[in-house]
């Protein structure tokens, strides 16, 4: 495994995490959202970290802009 994919690994792994734990905080909310909800808040959270200084909170947020384009992406391959 090179360097890329290890942190690739790190990245996926602690956004698995982070979606875990919020889905026992949110009650999987996600999946009662509708999928424009979930697109808006993807582009708010890009942007939230575009103009964020502060490096934990920009990784915070692109961790979540990770998650909800997971949660998107699920709900478009299996929403009819």
């Amino acid at each position: 495994m090179d360097e890329l994919d290890k942190r690739l690994a790190e990245v996926f792994d602690k956004a698995k995490e982070v979606a875990t734990f919020k889905s026992n905080v949110y009650q999987d909310l996600w999946k009662r959202l509708d999928t424009d909800i979930i697109m808006s808040t993807i582009k708010l959270k890009i942007e939230r970290a575009s103009v964020c200084t502060d490096k934990e909170k920009k990784i915070d947020d692109l961790i979540d802009v990770i998650n909800y384009t997971a949660f998107l992406i699920a709900r478009l391959t299996t929403d009819t």
